[in-house]
């Protein structure tokens, strides 16, 4: 009742964050069907449009339930809630819950074993996320098998807590504090998660968290509000605000993105590619070519990245990708010059 509550407000009042209209639907969504009607995944023809809802959780050391080349077939027919994994059961009945037919899960609306299809998928993170009805984030959940939904060491909500996780939200708690108490927040492939999406459910240990564009709400104290946040995420939706030095925006999120956790580290430009299409989309002047994580107008800027002073000097490992990009090694970086603002 609260998120359903939660959302009427935002699509009702909320201006900046879009209304609850039907978007055009991914390639393939699970249907989730009822109590009497087991879920099911769908291949959707092209423009078919409905409601939807985006999850972001981490995977864990491994996954017992994801789609294959094998098993595809079967899946188009259906399974039963009780195979999936918890974190991905929660999301079903999340969304019967909230009325919305239809999950967009990457272990299961990805074939995982055909690279192609992963290549092509990965590609439409931004569009995935930003049109979606709403993100549900297991924010707690170190793996799917956890779930959304735990009283496990609960934390008594106060306003004084609610502003920590907003801080860490914005990414400047500490890196250990992050990794155990909000381990969803250390990826790298769901930082642009939460970039793109309009609304966010964060479901921590006993509490709810919202986040939209203009509102923040806690299950236990209700409206928490941080413009700092607001300012934040704003230019990546809605705004072309040329006061905004997009520059400096570009260079930190790089830092942000590099500083977060990938089980591959060749995923380091693909897991970025979301936030560089919105990002190019929203500016008022062309920046020209991207070249793996750089933009050819800033070029010469954009080249002036290093590891930071406490990776030094041990030997970084490489991705793979061109040398002159921060891209090139699997850890983080940080930029040396910023545009004066």
């Amino acid at each position: 009742k609260l998120t359903t509550a939660w959302l009427s407000e935002c699509v009702s009042a909320h201006e900046g964050c879009g209304g609850d209209e039907s978007s055009v639907l991914p390639k393939r969504v699970i249907h989730v069907g009822s109590e009497d009607v087991n879920p099911r995944l769908i291949e959707t023809i092209d423009g078919q449009r409905g409601r939807y809802v985006t999850l972001s959780y981490c995977w864990g050391r491994s996954i017992s339930f994801i789609t294959t080349t094998a098993n595809f077939t079967t899946h188009l027919t259906g399974f039963s809630t009780s195979e999936l994994p918890k974190t991905i059961e929660d999301a079903v009945r999340f969304c019967r819950h909230m009325k919305i037919d239809y999950l967009w899960a990457d272990c299961i609306c990805i074939i995982q074993d055909d690279l192609d299809d992963w290549r092509e998928e990965s590609s439409k993170m931004a569009s995935i996320y930003q049109n979606s009805t709403l993100t549900l984030s297991a924010t707690c959940a170190e793996s799917v098998e956890k779930g959304c939904f735990s009283d496990e060491g609960r934390i008594i909500c106060h306003r004084c807590l609610f502003g920590d996780l907003a801080s860490e939200l914005r990414n400047s708690g500490r890196e250990e504090d992050l990794a155990q108490r909000y381990p969803v927040l250390t990826r790298g492939w769901i930082f642009q998660e939460r970039l793109l999406s309009r609304r966010t459910v964060h479901c921590a240990r006993g509490d709810l968290f919202w986040e939209c564009l203009v509102a923040k709400k806690c299950e236990c104290t209700g409206d928490f509000f941080d413009p700092n946040e607001r300012a934040e995420r704003q230019p990546f939706h809605s705004w072309r605000d040329i006061t905004i030095d997009y520059n400096a925006m570009w260079m930190a999120l790089v830092e942000v993105h590099t500083s977060r956790r990938l089980t591959k580290a060749t995923d380091k430009l693909v897991a970025f590619s979301g936030v560089a299409k919105v990002f190019e989309a929203l500016l008022h002047f062309p920046l020209g070519e991207y070249y793996a994580g750089l933009w050819r107008a800033y070029l010469c800027l954009h080249l002036c990245w290093g590891r930071p002073p406490r990776l030094m000097p041990a030997v970084a490992m490489r991705t793979g990708e061109p040398s002159w990009s921060w891209s090139s090694i699997a850890e983080p970086c940080s930029y040396i010059i910023y545009l004066p603002t």
